[in-house]
């Protein structure tokens, strides 16, 4: 993970130079792409790292063996891993993103209690679906695991 952090901010860091002559909006999108690009190895890796936790408190794997099962597991079951965490993504930007524009609309600054009060509780609503999602990723990744090898 570090590695990959390393590579992507070398990367992102020679874009930024190549593209110093660049107009604005162009420059930001070349530098969207890099990070955008970089989003694949590391949901990769998380992936990975999530499955092999699976298998070690599923069958008591030592650390290679729980990254070799996962390797397995994660080829064996990809196109259904790919899905599940794109809808899963998608549903968190949605409450993030629909919690964010609700937030904006309230007139925190105003003395009243009120409005705060609505912020925090939808504030928290968010946290809790949120932990669900991340809760649903995870018996994705449990059944893939069960799930006979291919």
């Amino acid at each position: 993970t570090v590695a990959l952090g390393a590579v992507t901010a070398t990367l992102l860091g020679a874009t930024a130079t190549a593209v110093q002559d660049v107009t604005e909006p162009t420059r930001d999108v070349l530098l969207l792409g890099v990070l955008g690009a970089s989003l694949l190895p590391f949901a990769t890796l998380g992936a990975l790292f999530d499955l092999a936790r699976i298998h070690v408190l599923a069958s008591g794997d030592d650390a290679l063996g729980a990254l070799r099962h996962a390797w397995a597991t994660f080829t064996a079951r990809l196109g259904r891993l790919v899905v599940a965490r794109a809808a899963i993504a998608a549903a968190s930007l949605a409450v993030v993103a629909g919690a964010g524009a609700f937030v904006a609309t309230q007139p925190v600054t105003s003395p009243e209690t009120g409005p705060l009060v609505v912020v925090v509780i939808v504030h928290r609503a968010a946290g809790l679906l949120l932990a669900a999602l991340q809760v649903a990723w995870f018996v994705v990744l449990v059944r893939s695991a069960r799930a006979p090898q291919a």
